[in-house]
């Protein structure tokens, strides 16, 4: 079985994540047409105010799905934070998704995302 492919879009304007049902990109991977229960679909211009993240396919240790630009935290076996925070990215040049250790997810938690939660990464 493969891996579900599915997004949410940012809405900068909204400052929310919308789950489409339907989006279309043009040859430059610029969003062009997004429909969901907040908007109709649009003109085929390219929408610069949506932000695009891709599902990994992966749920962390308390079944939260694991998005493109989430914000990671790390335990170790006994519950303590083991590592600083990351953020999921998919690298174009390996082709795979860097931020995340996928071999031990039982000790993972989204604990937010770039775009509601970035004081998380503030140093």
């Amino acid at each position: 079985m493969g891996r579900e492919i599915k997004f949410r879009v940012w809405d900068k304007a909204l400052e929310r994540f919308s789950f489409p049902d339907f989006l279309a990109l043009n040859m430059l991977g610029e969003i062009v047409e997004v429909y969901d229960n907040f908007r109709g679909v649009e003109d085929g211009t390219p929408n610069k105010e949506v932000v695009l993240s891709q599902y990994t396919g992966r749920k962390d240790r308390n079944d939260e799905e694991i998005y493109e630009g989430d914000i990671m935290r790390a335990y170790n076996d006994f519950g303590d934070v083991f590592s600083q925070l990351t953020v999921v990215r998919f690298d174009q040049e390996k082709m795979e998704w860097k931020g995340v250790d996928w071999s031990d997810l039982k000790n993972e938690e989204v604990i937010g995302n770039i775009y509601e939660n970035p004081e998380l990464l503030e140093v």
